[in-house]
Order: structure tokens, then sequence, then C-alpha cells
């Protein structure tokens, strides 16, 4: 207990050195109101990470959670897996996966976070046995993180080629590795490095100007991605993809280097930050997606690409379960459900937060985004098919390079290029920096509130993490019924909660149709996969696992709950009902919740019931004497009710009611 005045007592929580000697500062220099202000800020600034942070409105909220679903889901890979699958029928299948899996899951993840108050583990708590869900959704953000931060570097490599006289994929230049199959499309230049162009016949002996297969042609942005960006083997015919295995280029190493600096900046001060990037990220990836969709739809042969991203060419596509798979697979990436975040963000909303709304406001403007840029991508995509007289199908054969072929192709058609090619990389790079802060966010904030001792160190934890995770990428930088009771007793807390009963869609929704797809589609996925068909067997076992890392938690964070009821003699049917500190992280909140259940003929501690008849005696009722305690700072009843509350929430509730404006005289 540290005492800075008579009448102002601190709560019994061991502080840092450091503030202890502010504290002892300030006992000694208390006259003078300078000291006051001062240490004011000292202790703000040691308390403030240790506490829960709330919203300070919807719209705070609302934008957070686009910024961190507005990703390279939308804009990287939303294309490429469109262009793979066929345009129109992937889109329709896409949007179907969206409505049937997505909403349902999206919303359902909100109103957890939200009802619980704390992160993706410890949200499990409605059923022990399901704890290892909860660990699956740390892991899986760092493996998202280790390519994320490729892709950063790719767009960042971008960006400083931007600032050249001229863009160097706008030539076929043999000084990057152009050969006699690259085709810019401009004419006039004779200089030595100008590799001459493609065409079929001369005005009057209508022979072969050059000997040179016209139809073998391919994008200068895409030799150049494939050469002077992925340095493509001259040994071979094989084309590097984005896992291909090869030397370590140093180039691509400095600049995730970069990339995870800026990173360790932007989360360095936690969700505050983020959210400030958020607001950034949101508006300037709005208003550069315009001007390319802008840009994109003028030029020839867009409609032709248009054409083929809507029109539906064959129902048989439907039945191929690859589509569906990917399609179910992009509903999962592109709205970031099932990695914790969405319940860790949803956690800093108020208790009784109206949040349908902004829900479906989220994922209209995620798919939104994905149409947009899927519409830029495929608009250019028909531009050079009209060039190169090629099936738009055949006309670039990269397909997770997708982006960094074809819009750099179009950044070369506007005015100023250079320019515009620094905005368009500089947007990818700052929503990809976002999405990725806060899946980081996400795991770190969870070992905080899992292990609360590491909150002295959150600045020294990110740092470490940060560098852990720039080492494990470098190597991508190289060439390459009872659930019948957990429900019933989840959709009556979503009722206490909303004050509403909760729709038997969204019911049927969560029960049935979500989980009958998911494991038709896990089965399925497995069962037809063709990744080892295309990568050799060590690159087959890593994914082989990174899969099983991920799965295997959830047998096992089962199977550990029923060992330790079985060694404490726990029935088992415990495993599977919600622990004593399961409800809202609020105080007020949990105590009417406890009164709901002990409405309900739910069984409470004795000592709970103690308490809740305790405050029940004070005054009109038990919120308003729940609330007159805690304006009095008079917790003792609180600390009787059997361990209802978790160890930080009465913490955290003295924390926040202490008086940091400290009168400037002392008695």
């Amino acid at each position: 207990v540290i005492c800075i005045q008579s009448q102002q007592t601190f709560a019994t929580f061991v502080l840092p050195p450091i503030v202890q000697l502010d504290c002892f500062y300030y006992y000694c220099c208390c006259q003078m109101r300078s000291s006051v202000t001062w240490m004011r800020s000292r202790i703000q600034h040691y308390l403030q990470p240790l506490r829960h942070y709330k919203w300070t409105s919807k719209a705070e909220f609302t934008i957070s959670c686009i910024g961190y679903c507005i990703g390279f889901g939308n804009l990287w890979r939303f294309p490429y897996i469109a262009h793979k699958n066929g345009g129109g029928a992937f889109i329709l299948s896409y949007t179907i996966c969206m409505l049937l899996i997505s909403l349902p899951m999206f919303y359902l993840e909100c109103l957890l976070g939200q009802f619980t108050g704390c992160n993706a583990i410890a949200a499990c708590n409605y059923a022990p046995v399901c704890k290892g869900i909860g660990y699956a959704m740390m892991v899986v953000p760092i493996y998202v993180c280790l390519y994320y931060s490729v892709l950063l570097s790719y767009s960042l490599k971008f960006i400083f080629l931007s600032f050249a006289y001229r863009l160097p994929w706008e030539l076929c230049d043999s000084s990057w590795g152009a050969d006699s199959r690259c085709d810019d499309r401009t004419s006039g230049n004779n200089t030595d490095k100008i590799l001459p162009h493609c065409s079929k016949w001369t005005n009057k002996t209508h022979k072969p100007l050059i000997n040179i297969d016209c139809h073998d042609r391919v994008p200068s942005s895409e030799q150049y991605w494939q050469k002077a960006i992925l340095h493509l083997d001259e040994g071979t015919d094989k084309k590097y993809s984005l896992i291909d295995i090869g030397i370590v280029q140093w180039d691509l190493v400095l600049a995730v280097m970069v990339c995870w600096l800026i990173q360790y900046i932007v989360i360095s001060r936690g969700i505050k930050s983020i959210t400030k990037v958020a607001y950034f990220t949101t508006v300037f990836s709005f208003i550069i997606i315009a001007c390319m969709v802008a840009n994109a739809i003028r030029l020839n042969g867009s409609l032709a690409g248009l054409a083929y991203l809507f029109k539906l060419n064959n129902f048989a596509d439907f039945a191929s379960t690859e589509l569906w798979v990917e399609a179910i697979a992009e509903a999962f990436f592109s709205t970031g459900i099932c990695l914790g975040c969405i319940i860790l963000y949803s956690s800093y909303n108020r208790f009784q937060n109206k949040i349908k709304r902004s829900v479906f406001f989220i994922l209209f403007v995620d798919f939104a985004v994905n149409i947009l840029s899927a519409v830029t991508i495929f608009s250019v995509l028909g531009y050079i098919s009209e060039m190169l007289q090629m099936d738009i199908k055949k006309v670039v054969d990269e397909e997770p390079g997708l982006i960094f072929v074809v819009m750099p192709e179009a950044v070369s058609k506007l005015p100023f290029p250079q320019f515009w090619s620094l905005l368009y990389f500089l947007m990818f790079l700052s929503t990809g920096i976002n999405s990725q802060a806060a899946q980081l966010d996400a795991f770190l904030t969870s070992v905080h509130e899992q292990l609360p001792r590491t909150k002295r160190h959150v600045t020294t934890m990110r740092m470490i993490v940060c560098s852990i995770l720039f080492s494990l990428s470098i190597p991508f930088t190289t060439n390459v019924s009872i659930r019948e009771y957990c429900w019933k007793h989840f959709l009556q807390d979503l009722e206490f909660m909303t004050k509403k009963e909760v729709s038997w869609l969204w019911s049927y929704s969560w029960r049935f149709v979500c989980p009958v797809l998911l494991i038709i589609a896990l089965v399925v996925g497995i069962a037809f996969t063709k990744v080892c068909e295309n990568y050799n067997r060590y690159f087959c076992f890593g994914g082989w696992f990174i899969f099983v890392t991920i799965i295997i938690q959830v047998p096992i964070g089962a199977a550990w709950v029923m060992v330790k009821n079985y060694q404490n003699h726990v029935s088992v049917k415990q495993a599977f009902k919600p622990i004593y500190t399961w409800g809202p992280r609020d105080v007020v909140s949990k105590v009417l919740y406890l009164e709901s259940q002990m409405q309900r003929g739910i069984p409470l501690g004795k000592n709970t019931t103690t308490g809740l008849a305790e405050l029940e005696a004070e005054g009109p009722n038990v919120k308003a004497s729940a609330e007159s305690r805690i304006k009095q700072r008079k917790y003792s009843v609180f600390y009787r009710f059997s361990n209802v509350f978790m160890p930080d929430e009465l913490e955290e509730l003295e924390r926040d009611t202490i008086p940091l404006d400290i009168p400037s005289t002392s008695k």
C-alpha cells in the first residue's frame, strides 16, 4: 500500500520501483502544483496498460473492425481466387458462403466477445472442454503474420521502385532479365536495352518480321515480377511462386525488417495506436480503390474482363468441390473470423451495446471492397487480353502474384504513373500493416490476460515477439446434447445482454447450418486437396504440419480438461458447463447476471446467494445497491461472491475508481 496523503490510499498491488520513487518524490514536493500534474500523468502511464480498453463510440468499433477486415484477403487473395475459379461462378458461391457462414459466425463472435468482455481463450469458458479452440485461435494469427510480412515486403519494394524516373516494368529491359517473350506494348524505342516487339507481319511481304512466337507473349509487368522481384531461375522452365525455395534475397530481408519495425511502432501502444491507423487506412483505401476502379473501367477491353468476372458461363461449375472449398476459405479469410480478433474487439464494447447494424455494415463494406478490387483487376486483365489477343484466362500465368502483375500494368497507363504507383502500393502496405497489427494485438492481449505478470512488460513483450517473427519470416524471403445445454445457456445469456429474444434464424444458423457446412468443407478439402501435386514433399509436409498444429489443440485441450476433472474427482459433465467465473466482465453487469441466473433456477454458491440478498436489502434493487457500493468504494460485498469474479475484475474495478485528481494542498 502506497499512501500519498492521509486520505489518498491506493489499492494493494505491487508497483514498479520507479513508481514508488515517483510517489516519494511527490510526497516531498506535494506543495508544488506542477508536481501534482506530473505525478498524475506518471500514475496514468503505468496503470493504462493494465486496464481493459473500452471503445469511446460505436464508430470507433466499426472503423476498427473494417480496418481489420480490409486487408490482403480483399485486395490480394480475392481477385486471384476469382480468376482461378472462373469469375462469375466464384462470385455467386462466395456470396452464398458469406450469407450462410461468415455473417452468422461474425455476429456470433461479436456477441460472445461483448458478453464476456474477454479474449478468445477466456471467452471459451462457456465449456472448458472447448478451451482448445481459444488456443487454436491464438496460433493461427502467428502463421498468417509470417507470410503477411512477405507480401508487405513486396509492396514496400514496389514503393521504392515508384521513385524511379521511369517505372522499370513499363519497358522490356534486358538489364532486369527480360527475354524475347516480353511485350511492353510500346513503340518507337530503339535503344540497345529495349527488346524487339512481337509483330506478325510486315506491311507488304506478309512474312514474319522477327522470329518470335506471337502466341507466347507475356506482359512486361509479369516478367518483371517473375525475374526482377522473384528472380526466376534461368536454368529451368519452372516459375517461382510465393513459396519456392532458393537463395535468400537480401533486399527482401531488408524490406521485411523495415515492415516489422513499422509493425512494432503501430502495436507498441496497443489498441489505441491501432485504432488511429485504422482510421487512416480505411479512408485512404477507399479513395485509392475508387481512383483505380475509375481508371480501370475506361481502358479498352475492360468490358470483356468485367463480363468474365460476372457472367455465369456454365452452371456445371457449381458442382466443383474445389470451387466451394475456395469460396468457404475466402469467406473466412476476407472477414477474419475465427482468428480471435473479432472477439477481442467486441470485448471493448459496452455491455448492452447494439451491434447488429454494425455487423451488417462491416460485412457489407468488406464485400464491396472485394468486388471493387476484383473489378479493377479484371478490367485490366480485359485490357491486356485485347492487346495480346489472348484468352483472358491465359493472359497471366501468375495466380498468387496476380495483383503484383496487373496493378503495375494499370498504374503505368495513368498520367504520372510514379505518383499513382506510390499511392496504390502505399495503400496496399498500410492495409496489410493494420490487418496484421490487429492479429498480433489479439495474440499479445490474450497472452497478457492469461499471464498477468507480463502486463508489466508490455512494450518489451511486443518487441520480442516482433523480433522472433521477423527471424521466422526470413525463410519466406527465398525464391519462393452437450451442445444443446451449452446453446440453451448461451442463448439465454444473449437474451440477458441484448434484452431481446434471439431470432430462430440466428439460432439455427449457429447450431446446424454453419457446423454442417464447415465439417463438409473440411472433409472435402482434405479428401480432394491437390496441393501436394504442385510442390515437393517438404512443402507438403510443412503444410500438413501447420494444419495439424492448429487442429490438434482442440482435442488436446478437451483431453486436458477431462484428465484434470478426473484427478480432482469432478464429474465429466462439468467440462461441458460454464465455469463459475463465466459472465460479463463488468462488475455491475456480473451481479445482475448472477441475479438472472438465480431467477432461472440455476444453482449458485451459498456465498453468492448471500451477497445478492445483502445487495437487495440495501436499496430498491440489486443494480442500485451495487452502483452505490462502487461509488462509495465499498468492495467487501463483492469479495464474498465465492470466486464468481475473475481475479483481475475486482482489481480493475479498484484501479478505475482511484481518484487521480489529487488536491494541490496537503493537511
